[in-house]
């Protein structure tokens, strides 16, 4: 009687799992002292984007390697790393100097493929940047994400970025 109980229980949280959300979507902004043109650019340019990007920075062994042009529609790189695992960014598209769009996959450690969009808004002498990133939960994720969450994760980096990101735009640092 003891394991029909234990074995409800587990039916019931996989079948609870099984009826969360089939996306995720993490978001995080910063206001930075410059104007969106001078944002857009260090956003647009794949290689200036590594220059604040919290990933391309956590990893000593991380190789990157750029393909395409170096800004605008198609402009891409991949990666491959002992922390950062495997995978590729590549801009699909965007609107100067009000938002960016890339794809991002993931190969290593998982396989993920998702949609990362920065949206810049000036006003008042002050733009804000809006970092968000939106993809699809397969079980395997939400069971995960029920133990610990995609903000909890991933927010930090977002925030150290974007942090990165007014420090670079407002010292108008070009390397």
């Amino acid at each position: 009687m003891t394991w029909i109980i234990i074995l409800a229980i587990i039916a019931a949280f996989l079948f609870w799992v099984s009826k969360k959300p089939d996306t995720f979507s993490l978001e995080r902004s910063i206001s930075i002292n410059a104007t969106a043109a001078d944002v857009f650019g260090w956003i647009n340019n794949v290689k200036r984007f590594n220059q604040w990007n919290p990933w391309a920075q956590i990893d000593p062994t991380n190789v990157i390697t750029y393909s395409g042009p170096e800004e605008g529609p198609q402009a891409s790189y991949s990666w491959t790393g002992k922390k950062t695992g495997q995978g590729s960014m590549t801009l699909l598209d965007q609107t100067p100097p009000r938002e960016v769009n890339y794809a991002l996959n993931f190969i290593k450690p998982f396989r993920a493929n998702n949609k990362t969009t920065f949206s810049i808004n000036e006003g008042n002498g002050v733009t804000v940047v809006v970092w968000t990133m939106t993809g699809a939960d397969n079980f395997f994720n939400k069971l995960f994400q029920t133990f610990v969450s995609m903000d909890k994760m991933v927010g930090k980096d977002f925030e150290r970025g974007l942090a990165t990101l007014k420090q670079v735009v407002e010292q108008k640092k070009v390397n």
